[in-house]
């Protein structure tokens, strides 16, 4: 399953884009987002980010699953 970014946690700190193998993270601004279709569920930015503002799949909501998905494509 592939991670997701809690918008309310993400402090933009963007530790995890530096070391997501896969180039799933989308800069939005203010916050970061994971392209579901390109996260290879590998967890390297779980680990990394200070503000545990990253959740697997299964652990975050379905508001925050969506918001990833539509924002990614943004």
């Amino acid at each position: 399953m592939p991670r997701v970014v809690i918008k309310s946690k993400c402090k933009h700190i963007k530790s995890c884009m530096g070391v997501c193998p896969a180039d799933a993270f989308v800069d939005c601004g203010d916050h970061v987002v994971i392209d579901p279709d390109k996260c290879i569920d590998c967890g390297a930015c779980e680990m990394t980010c200070p503000e545990g503002a990253i959740l697997d799949e299964s652990s975050a909501s379905n508001e925050d699953i969506d918001y990833n998905a539509s924002r990614s494509k943004q």
